[in-house]
């Protein structure tokens, strides 16, 4: 019998321990609760990348409909940084006073951080690297495959914990953190062409 320590667990298992599982012994029923909540909507951020992956197999889909997969969201992430661009140079006094402005910049922050995910997401599957336990550890793992340059790769890599927090964290957003992201969106540029680069090799080499 193996066991397993859920925090560490991926999202998948932890999912099916909560959904399938019995509870033999709890704590705290207020942790319980906090946990299999973060759980269910954990899973339900990923369960759409795990739908397509799936049909991808059934329908045998080939190199090229994968990059077709790839450059849609690298599309919708430029689609969200053209949004925020004019943005940047808005007085931080303005954008602390205007909640209009603050919910463009929250679900264009959160849209352009979920893409770069999904992609990581999709090229660890494709290499058949290891898979992550967050999606932190995913951008990390560009660097490992040299998809991305390793130090970047580690500086990119919080834009998963704003991402978290935009989504699940919503009643305790640190607008000040929004705010200093916004002056961040060279990274999220580069790395899509750093994407857009990797992609070209592959199919370069590619039969």
């Amino acid at each position: 019998m193996d066991v397993v320590i859920l925090n560490q667990a991926p999202i998948e298992l932890a999912y099916a321990v909560i959904a399938q599982g019995r509870i033999i012994y709890q704590r705290s029923i207020a942790e319980r609760v906090e946990y299999e909540a973060e759980v269910m909507s954990r899973y339900g951020d990923f369960l759409p990348f795990l739908r397509a992956q799936r049909q991808d197999i059934v329908k045998g889909a080939g190199n090229e409909r994968r990059v077709q997969r790839y450059r849609e969201a690298l599309r919708r992430t430029q689609r969200a940084l053209a949004r925020l661009a004019p943005l940047r140079v808005r007085p931080k006094t303005e954008f602390m006073s205007d909640p209009y402005l603050r919910d463009i910049v929250e679900r264009n922050l959160e849209v352009a951080a979920q893409c770069c995910i999904d992609i990581c997401h999709r090229i660890i599957t494709l290499e058949g690297a290891q898979k992550p336990r967050s999606y932190y550890e995913a951008i990390l793992r560009m660097g490992e495959l040299g998809v991305l340059p390793p130090d970047f790769a580690a500086r990119l890599a919080p834009i998963a914990g704003l991402r978290n927090i935009l989504i699940h964290e919503y009643l305790t957003v640190d607008w000040d953190e929004v705010y200093t992201n916004l002056a961040k969106l060279d990274d999220l540029s580069h790395f899509a062409d750093l994407i857009r680069r990797w992609l070209d090799d592959r199919r370069s080499v590619s039969p």
